[in-house]
């Protein structure tokens, strides 16, 4: 019941979706994505999915889901120890990537880390937490949380538990990065 194209959900391209094993349950009747199943991994194997009924609500999880699995994306950069850029979301995560990796295109660059909370934005220090060792592998750390006030607020708890001298908060001009590859008034959600 499910496959791995976005069908333009939210700007997604379908090769980062595919890259981060999301999968989509789409409407019988419209076509368009109704599900995102997002993938949790746990010591860098699946371990479950996350489920996102769309507009927003989260459904009943398959497999093991929580502060105690890794961030969202962790299991693609397992070795990387140059930037990691923490973002609010899967689909912040999706958007965030794929924006740096075109940026990045034919340049001779490691690959920028990003990652999401698998338990929203306001558990993203408690997720960070459990992941310490794997965050202070990297040089720099930079939250980019929703610019708002929640996502304000978990950027500051955030960074009080993330390795010293490593952190860096970016302030974007829109909400949050998918707003900056998707246009809302344009494409259903």
């Amino acid at each position: 019941n499910t496959g791995l194209d976005p069908r333009g959900y939210r700007g997604i391209r379908k090769d980062v979706s595919q890259y981060f094993g999301v999968r989509y349950e789409y409407d019988q009747t419209t076509g368009k994505v109704s599900k995102s199943l997002y993938p949790t991994t746990k010591e860098y194997e699946l371990c479950g999915y996350k489920i996102r009924i769309h507009p927003k609500e989260f459904g009943n999880p398959v497999g093991e889901v929580g502060k105690d699995v890794d961030f969202f994306g962790q299991f693609r950069f397992k070795t990387h120890s140059g930037i990691c850029v923490l973002v609010g979301g899967e689909v912040d995560q999706l958007s965030a990537y794929q924006m740096l990796k075109t940026q990045q295109k034919d340049k001779k660059y490691d690959e920028i880390a990003v990652v999401s909370s698998t338990i929203g934005e306001s558990g993203t220090s408690k997720q960070a937490q459990a992941q310490y060792e794997w965050l202070n592998h990297f040089k720099k750390i930079i939250i980019c949380l929703d610019n708002d006030e929640a996502g304000k607020k978990a950027a500051e708890e955030l960074a009080e538990v993330l390795p010293k001298g490593k952190v860096f908060v970016m302030t974007m001009r829109r909400k949050d990065p998918n707003e900056y590859i998707w246009d809302k008034n344009n494409e259903g959600a």
